[in-house]
């Protein structure tokens, strides 16, 4: 009866140190590695680009640290009782299991004779223990089977065959990144630089790492001879290492004015047709209001006025300019 129960236990232990293992790489995850940066560097926004309405623009300094992060590995293992490993555990291993307590069993024996019999009884043994437990061993397998047919052909297994376990483990991989994390600016007043062909201005940022700058004023960026002209600027930290650059356009915070070359009168509408407001000499800027074909319109005296379009020389400006 010990014997049976010795042979029962290390058949148990066979079925589960006899399987096939399948595993793979199902996820990732990465973790800080440490609080200390190793390295960093600066970015802006642009908050507010200058108007008509108001010329300001508005930059909020940023500081990006990053940090080393290591990665781990998201495995699952698989572990099958295939067909070959049933006939592994009862025909290949469990007869030299067996042997020691059959010929334990034939002391009567002696000799080349004993181990003969012992092998014989070995072998039968093994043929009559299989054919009455195998039932025990594979129909609780069979119903703990996960039945996933798509992983066991992944893993190349037949869909006959059963899933015991799967389980998922987390491992450390020798693989590390740096990944950028954004710092609050705080209470640090940060200076700044702004280049513009050639003109370079230094400001400082507020607690929260914002700084207003009227680069209308700054840059004498007030009057254009085209409708649009895009300015570029470039920002340096106060290293004055460049951080990046930006582009603005003129026509946001400029209008359409025209600059008279020759003396012309200035028409306006009544009811009873064309009258003339006045006369405008060399020099006179008006702001024009719209552009005909043949005609502007423009604004004389809180008036409306028309003046032909090749009386002057168009121009665009802030709104407040001043001839």
């Amino acid at each position: 009866m010990k014997r049976t129960i010795s042979i029962m236990l290390i058949l148990g232990i066979l079925v589960q140190s006899c399987t096939t293992m399948r595993q793979s790489v199902v996820g990732e995850k990465w973790y800080q590695k440490s609080d200390k940066p190793v390295g960093g560097h600066y970015d802006f926004d642009i908050i507010q680009t200058p108007t008509v309405n108001d010329g300001n623009l508005i930059i909020k300094l940023k500081y990006y640290g990053e940090f080393p992060f290591g990665k781990i590995e998201i495995i699952e293992k698989r572990k099958y009782f295939t067909t070959w490993d049933y006939w592994k555990t009862n025909f290949l291993i469990l007869p030299f299991i067996i042997y020691p307590f059959a010929y334990d069993g034939l002391d009567h024996l002696e000799g080349q004779e004993r181990i003969n019999s012992a092998i014989l009884m070995s072998i039968l043994a093994v043929l009559g223990v299989g054919a009455i437990i195998s039932p025990v061993i594979l129909i609780p397998l069979m119903i703990l089977d996960k039945d996933d047919d798509e992983i066991k052909k992944k893993d190349g297994i037949d869909p006959s065959d059963n899933l015991i376990s799967r389980k998922k483990v987390e491992v450390n991989v020798n693989e590390i990144t740096t990944r950028k994390i954004l710092y609050p600016q705080g209470s640090k007043f940060k200076n700044i630089y702004l280049e513009n062909n050639n003109i370079t201005k230094k400001y400082t940022t507020d607690y929260s790492g914002k700084c207003n700058i009227n680069v209308i004023k700054d840059f004498n960026l007030k009057q254009f001879y085209k409708q649009n002209e895009n300015i570029s600027f470039t920002v340096y930290d106060e290293k004055r290492t460049r951080i990046g650059s930006f582009t603005l356009q003129s026509q946001n915070w400029t209008l359409p004015y025209i600059k008279i070359r020759r003396p012309i009168p200035i028409y306006g509408e009544s009811k009873t047709g064309e009258v003339e407001l006045g006369r405008a000499k060399p020099g006179d800027v008006f702001p024009i209001l719209y552009e005909g074909e043949d005609l502007l319109k423009i604004q004389y005296n809180h008036q409306i006025g028309w003046i032909p379009k090749d009386a002057g020389q168009k121009f665009w400006a802030v709104p407040d300019y001043k001839q």
